[in-house]
């Protein structure tokens, strides 16, 4: 174990060696990095050799004169990639032989600490942005970050399979382009949502984050809301009336449930949506003549093919006719965002 008074020879030794590599260099730059990798190393020898007896633990920082003649042959050849020289802050008590390399070759894994513990990141960043466009229904990821545009620039395309992930990875994915809408099935090797329906990304400000666990993704996180649920009570209902309701964005009707309370039944119940008020509007439901009759578990109401709304319409529940006196009637709606024909 060198004393302080040999490390203090091997400095001097090193300036001398690090002034005969400059001139030889015959360059400033390369007498000014030299310079500073010496003060640099004069200070950490110091200050290892300050801090080596705290806590009453007689410990020396080691450097072989060969470790401060590589900091002096990088220096003059202007290349610091390759030093590697321990840093003072690191000590070894007597007795536990020499401290290894400080800058050491990094290819080898780093995720576990020599003592076992795990090494957590202090920074995860993603894979560089790529563009993804659906063929044929499907799409094969190529990193943890991608836009996904419709097949053919279609205003609409439904995404119903994905490959290409990699068990328990992390996948931010989000619409190419506001004009065009991305559906995401719920199921199969496509998404299972978090509210187990099918998602429309119609806005490229919208991302989706998924969990893989190998063939299907799961999904975590989105910066948008879940499927929205309208609650429409009428008290009294008139035997023919009609209750309006508006949206800012498109939306997609995914469920619609009405129940009574007393009475027999609330009939011919349809729901519409127009551009105008004053239009006749275009029904949500498969027929106008369906009857709402469950006084329990409601009467599920079923939709036509594609029960679409469009950002600012005019949108109306209404009924002709109500069997028996009923006491009121709910109607429970339940929307996604964005239109998609089937």
């Amino acid at each position: 174990m060198a004393t302080l008074g040999q490390l203090e020879e091997q400095v001097r030794a090193l300036a001398a060696q690090v002034a005969e590599a400059a001139v030889a260099a015959r360059t400033a730059e390369a007498q000014s990095r030299a310079a500073e990798a010496v003060a640099s190393e004069t200070q950490e020898i110091a200050a290892g050799h300050q801090n080596s007896h705290q806590g009453g633990k007689d410990t020396l920082i080691y450097a072989s004169a060969s470790d401060l003649a590589d900091v002096a042959a990088a220096a003059a050849a202007g290349d610091n990639s390759d030093v590697k020289i321990p840093r003072a802050g690191h000590v070894h008590a007597h007795g536990t032989g020499y401290l290894p390399n400080a800058h050491h070759d990094r290819s080898h894994d780093h995720s576990n600490a020599s003592d076992g513990t795990t090494i957590q990141p202090v920074l995860w960043k993603l894979d560089a942005l790529e563009e993804l466009t659906i063929s044929s229904g499907d799409i094969a990821l190529t990193g943890n970050n991608h836009t996904i545009d419709t097949e053919g620039d279609a205003s609409n395309d439904q995404l119903e399979g994905i490959s290409g992930d990699v068990a328990n990875g992390i996948y931010r994915l989000s619409a190419a382009n506001t004009a065009r809408t991305v559906w995401f099935a719920s199921s199969g090797s496509v998404i299972v949502t978090g509210d187990g329906r099918a998602v429309a990304l119609d806005d490229d400000s919208k991302q989706l984050w998924c969990w893989s666990k190998a063939g299907q993704l799961t999904e975590i996180a989105r910066n948008f809301p879940l499927a929205e649920t309208l609650r429409i009570p009428v008290i009294g209902p008139e035997a023919s009336d009609e209750v309006p309701f508006r949206f800012p964005r498109a939306k997609r009707l995914v469920s619609a449930v009405g129940v009574i309370n007393g009475g027999t039944s609330v009939d011919n119940v349809d729901i519409l949506t127009a551009t105008n008020r004053s239009d006749a509007g275009t029904s949500l439901l498969s027929s106008s003549t369906q009857d709402i009759t469950s006084t329990t578990t409601g009467t599920t109401l079923t939709l036509a093919t594609d029960p679409n709304i469009a950002a600012d319409a005019w949108n109306w529940v209404t009924w002709a006719g109500v069997t028996g006196t009923v006491v009121d009637v709910t109607f429970v709606l339940t929307f996604i965002d964005g239109n998609y024909t089937a």
